[in-house]
């Protein structure tokens, strides 16, 4: 083989490399970044750093467009507890965990000194595609979707270029079924349908990269 066809298959190699690398742990319903929001922050290894002080409402993005179980994708203060008032969301970053603090703006204007308090340890999440992905937890479903359905929560943080930070949270709901016959209100049998994964996106401005020290 002559030098440039060794180069050839080893660029070849890496690239099937990097395209099995870019999809480990990746599947079909995990929910692309919506394409108004821009583009993501790369680094060549791990995940952007997604830390800082952002805005809320989102500037892009908003509340549940489809139906999702909880009408609101932050209704049940998961990630963190927003409101549909002007707030500040403080994602801080540390060595072994990951702290989501939120403050809300009372009637007189003036920011509230006191925070929220939401920490995920590092055994909670993962950098993967790029982003941080959550891991998810169990939420009940029934009242929606019916009895014997099942439901979970969770949801990912993406850094984008602009230093905007895009949340979104994503909801699975199993064990649904349908009537293998139906007549009526009457009906027989049963027939397992597929998982249904719902995903809501919001795009933070960025403010700063923390609050004030005394703010802590």
């Amino acid at each position: 083989m002559t030098m440039p066809s060794r180069a050839l298959a080893g660029g070849v190699a890496l690239s099937c490399l990097c395209v099995a690398l870019a999809a480990c742990g990746r599947s079909a319903d995990d929910g692309p970044l919506p394409s108004d929001f821009g583009r993501p922050a790369r680094r060549l290894f791990g995940c952007a750093d997604v830390g800082g002080l952002y805005r809320w409402p989102p500037v892009a993005g908003e509340f549940a467009s489809g139906f999702a179980s909880n009408r609101r994708p932050w209704a049940d203060g998961y990630p963190a507890y927003v409101d549909r008032v002007p707030m500040q969301l403080w994602v801080d970053v540390q060595s072994s965990r990951i702290v989501l603090r939120t403050r809300r703006a009372p009637a007189n204007g003036r920011l509230a000194r006191q925070w929220g308090y939401v920490e995920h340890y590092v055994t909670d999440y993962r950098c993967t595609g790029g982003r941080l992905e959550f891991k998810p937890h169990e939420i009940d479903v029934s009242r929606d979707w019916g009895r014997g359905t099942t439901g979970t929560k969770g949801f990912v943080l993406q850094r984008l270029k602009d230093g905007a930070l895009a949340i979104g949270t994503v909801e699975r709901i199993g064990h649904r079924t349908a009537p293998a016959v139906q007549w009526g209100d009457q009906s027989v049998g049963e027939i397992p349908q597929a998982d249904r994964v719902m995903w809501t996106w919001s795009k933070l401005e960025r403010i700063a990269d923390a609050p004030e020290q005394d703010a802590r």
